[in-house]
């Protein structure tokens, strides 16, 4: 019995030998092929769609600010309300600290609570009418509890031969502002006229998009993704996210001698018009749909816009093995 249980516990040692031995040059293999990464974003979209802050104390005083007219105190500080109700002696009608004979309904009381009557039902259509308005689906952006989003993660993998493509992506990197809605506006579109531009690089591509029933859900998978495709980077030698510019020098290439293949261009959208669809079939003719519509998006549809690309280092490389390693998802243009 204990030679069986010695052979067991002996096979296991082995392994777990092994296991120590090989796991840290499969890691050094693995780390050795990430790649210098750039990015550039911003999420004030977000920011934007929050709900307003509580009111001040000076707005709020504005709406209780009243004239010394409207109420009339008593001696014992009795506060009347000026509304016609009744009360008093029989046969009267209270008006404020006045009494008036009553002899029945007068034409004036009759227009007053008339008045009333339709005042209230106009409020009433009027809320209704928003309400409906909401639901329906209409051009009324919704609150940010109910409004519905959507998140779309568009990645590229393109011969390196476009290193015009990768030059433009680092200047507008330097340049564009990421802390303004309008800036997120202008990256997105001049890096989808640049991706329309190069046709003839791409070579593999994938397109993921994700319904969601709140911003709250939809900031959480846009930072999920975010997050995901920074940590296929090696090192971030250049970023420009939410108005801070950061450059790093890039350590020297592994080997000299290796070619580079390709140039991975990541670009995850959030945004409130949900008209976007998941790709199976990565065509050629509806990628440049899709890109069409991303560029289209006007400031105020934009929750937020990253933009991530590898390499970023014109003298960095990434070969067939590390696109193969690091997006296994990517299918081939057709």
């Amino acid at each position: 019995m204990f030679a069986r249980y010695s052979k067991i516990i002996s096979s296991w040692l082995l392994v777990l030998i092994l296991a120590l031995t090989f796991i840290p040059l499969w890691e050094g293999e693995v780390s050795a092929g990430k790649r210098t990464g750039g990015r550039v974003g911003g999420k004030s979209g977000f920011s934007r769609s929050l709900p307003s802050s509580s009111p001040s104390s000076n707005s709020y005083s504005r709406y209780r600010d009243y004239s010394s007219s409207d109420y009339s105190r008593s001696p014992n500080n009795t506060t009347y309300i000026p509304v016609p109700i009744g009360g008093g002696s029989p046969g009267f009608f209270y008006f404020g600290p006045r009494y008036y004979p009553a002899t029945g309904p007068s034409m004036g009381n009759l227009l007053f609570w008339a008045l009333v009557v339709g005042a209230l039902v106009f409020v009433a259509v009027i809320v209704l009418s928003r309400m409906n308005s909401r639901s329906s689906g209409g051009l009324r952006v919704p609150s940010k509890s109910l409004a519905a989003a959507q998140v779309i993660k568009f990645q590229l993998a393109l011969l390196s031969a476009a290193k015009e493509l990768q030059t433009e992506l680092n200047k507008l990197a330097e340049t564009v502002n990421t802390d303004d809605p309008t800036g997120l506006q202008q990256l997105l579109q001049e890096t989808t006229l640049a991706l329309i531009r190069h046709p003839d690089y791409w070579m593999q591509a994938g397109v993921e998009v994700v319904s969601t029933p709140s911003y709250e859900v939809a900031e959480s998978k846009f930072d999920e993704w975010v997050m995901t495709e920074r940590a296929k980077f090696s090192e971030e030698t250049l970023t420009n996210v939410e108005g801070r510019i950061q450059k790093r020098e890039a350590k020297p290439n592994r080997d000299g001698e290796e070619i580079g293949d390709y140039l991975v261009i990541t670009l995850i959208v959030a945004t409130t018009r949900t008209v976007f669809q998941p790709l199976s079939v990565m065509n050629a003719d509806e990628l440049k749909k899709l890109l069409t519509t991303l560029g289209s998006l006007s400031a105020r549809e934009l929750l937020a816009v990253e933009v991530l690309w590898t390499p970023q280092n014109t003298t960095d490389v990434l070969t067939e093995d590390d696109l193969l390693v690091g997006y296994p998802e990517l299918k081939p243009v057709s």
